[in-house]
């Protein structure tokens, strides 16, 4: 069993990456653990669980993440830029864009690790 702590961090880890088949290992693994039952907060169990689904649903509509894309050195494709401008666009892709779009950027990550 691993520790709910390194399986965040590996969770999150898989989040971030463009490798869709990474997301559905992390999913996956995230649902056989909420039907067993954990001994973790049911709340945080699902933050996580929504924290990886929402940046799978960007990455299957877009094959890659629209916010990563100055950082990534990629031109936005039209659809991109339309999301990003768009209240469609979830608050963390946005910050991240920002950040990713300022000149004295040092990290393209979000504030929540």
């Amino acid at each position: 069993q691993l520790h709910w702590g390194i399986a965040v961090l590996c969770i999150r880890a898989a989040a971030r990456s463009e490798d869709l088949a990474l997301h559905e290992t992390a999913r996956a693994w995230t649902e056989r653990r909420a039907s067993r039952g954990g001994t973790h907060s049911h709340h945080i169990e699902e933050q996580v669980q929504n924290f990886l689904l929402e940046r799978t649903a960007v990455l299957k509509r877009f094959q890659r993440f629209p916010h990563a894309n100055a950082d990534r050195g990629r031109s936005a494709r039209t659809s991109e830029q339309q999301w990003l401008d768009s209240d469609d666009c979830p608050s963390w892709a946005k910050v991240l864009w920002a950040k990713g779009r300022s000149p004295d950027s040092t990290t393209s990550g979000d504030s929540l690790g």
